[in-house]
């Protein structure tokens, strides 16, 4: 595994080593066929379906993305510094309602 293949790519070749169809990743995500369909054609995704994608795939986070364990590392840590900075927020606007 290239670490310069795209995701497009690598989510295309993690669902064809796991013998999962199209269809089935769409069934398991909860979305149409032809968005999975265009994920995998390099069309950016919406949301954040990355970790059911992941457990779907049986890979872990790292390999779905092609990072090394600790740039996922951080990444998470950044995301949930962030997420704790959301949530302060709504408890300090819902203090003042």
């Amino acid at each position: 595994m290239s670490c310069k293949e795209l995701f497009s790519k690598r989510l295309r070749r993690l669902r064809r080593e796991k013998g999962k169809s199209v269809k089935d990743m769409a069934r398991s995500l909860s979305i149409a066929e032809s968005s999975y369909r265009d994920w995998e054609y390099g069309r950016s995704i919406t949301g954040e379906p990355y970790l059911k994608i992941a457990n779907l795939l049986d890979v872990s986070l790292s390999e779905l993305f092609g990072t090394k364990e600790n740039d996922v590392a951080i990444q998470l840590k950044d995301l949930q510094i962030t997420l704790e900075g959301l949530a302060n927020n709504i408890r300090n606007i819902r203090s003042r309602l």
